[in-house]
């Protein structure tokens, strides 16, 4: 069953290259940062730790009429720290950045060419410094073309239209030129 993750390690060890251990870090990285903006987004482990102190007070609600004043005292020590874990700032809750629409709605359109471009240009660079320069060109030009496009998306449409269909046409566009670019 791990068999497969020791011999990943075995041949990352073995056959060490930058350009695989950059490929790990990046593949980590944007594991984390997943996890990071669903959290940002979701503020699930926030509302599980709600719950998770709503369950255990009303479990702690019989104890507290208890005629037993030590198991009232320690009911009301068990609420007050309750009191200060639910207190807590979560990391991800004080992540509220204040950003414009418009500026999100171009760069969360433009995150799938940014990454493109940052996957390909080091492969361009080694094979032609000239042809890599071309690329980035013609990689801003069209990034500031989809910018200027999509900044003209309204902010009233729905979220999912606004980023969803934006995603769809970069999935469009990128299977389009992939097509047009293995046929010359």
């Amino acid at each position: 069953m791990l068999e497969p993750l020791f011999q990943f390690v075995e041949k990352f060890v073995t056959d060490f290259s930058w350009k695989r251990l950059a490929i790990f870090f990046s593949f980590l990285g944007l594991v984390v940062l997943t996890f990071i903006l669903y959290e940002w987004q979701t503020a699930s482990n926030e509302l599980n730790r709600y719950e998770r102190a709503t369950s255990i007070l009303l479990q702690i609600e019989p104890l507290l009429d208890s005629k037993n004043s030590v198991v009232v005292e320690t009911s009301k020590e068990l609420v007050a720290n309750l009191k200060l874990v639910i207190k807590q700032k979560d990391i991800f809750s004080s992540l509220e950045v204040s950003i414009n629409p418009i500026i999100s709605q171009i760069f969360f359109g433009l995150l799938p060419w940014i990454i493109i471009v940052i996957i390909l240009i080091p492969s361009e660079i080694v094979k032609d410094k000239r042809e890599a320069m071309n690329m980035i060109g013609g990689f801003f030009i069209l990034l500031l073309f989809l910018g200027i496009l999509i900044s003209f998306i309204p902010i009233e449409w729905n979220n999912w239209l606004r980023y969803g269909g934006v995603q769809l046409f970069n999935l469009i566009l990128i299977i389009l030129l992939s097509w047009v670019g293995n046929k010359s």
